[in-house]
């Protein structure tokens, strides 16, 4: 066939060139970014072989729906977002897949439920040893703790005086 693509053998990798200027001035061997390559004692490069699943979401997902006394309308979950991040005092992974949201153990591999949402993009933020979850629907936070999950924040409007001692009282 007609084509304008052209296959580039390099011999010898030279290393990284993280050009501020761009990727315009590097040269064959080179590499702006490192991306799923290994270098070997011949100075090749050779691509990392594939991906291992660690854990299947959906069979968790799966297992939490067959829990459940009223089976759930969703039939199709997907990922909704992640977080990694210290919360309750140790590293923990969060993550929320068809309106569950799991505490994944990497190490079981397990995810444990700590809650629901409603299924929609998800971000997730730590702060003063919680994380706190934003969807566009729900503002939940969880401190971590081996027996609580993810509860609704109760909003607060801050009060603010001027010209009062100490105690809070005076004009």
């Amino acid at each position: 066939t007609n084509t304008s693509i052209s296959v580039l053998k390099i011999k010898e990798f030279l290393g990284l060139n993280e050009n501020p200027d761009g990727d315009t001035h590097i040269k064959t061997g080179e590499l702006s970014e490192m991306r799923n390559f290994r270098i070997t004692r011949d100075k090749h490069m050779q691509i990392r072989p594939g991906q291992k699943t660690v854990l299947n979401l959906k069979s968790e997902w799966d297992t939490w729906a067959a829990s459940q006394e009223t089976a759930p309308e969703n039939t199709g979950p997907h990922f909704c977002g992640a977080w990694q991040g210290a919360v309750g005092g140790s590293d923990r992974i969060i993550a929320a897949f068809g309106g569950v949201l799991f505490d994944v153990n990497l190490e079981g591999p397990s995810a444990r439920v700590i809650g629901t949402c409603t299924e929609d993009q998800t971000s997730f933020f730590g702060f003063g040893g919680k994380v706190y979850l934003l969807n566009g629907h729900e503002y939940m936070s969880w401190d971590g703790g081996a027996e609580t999950s993810f509860e609704t924040v109760e909003g607060y409007i801050p009060t603010v005086q001027t010209a009062v001692n100490p105690q809070g009282y005076g004009t």
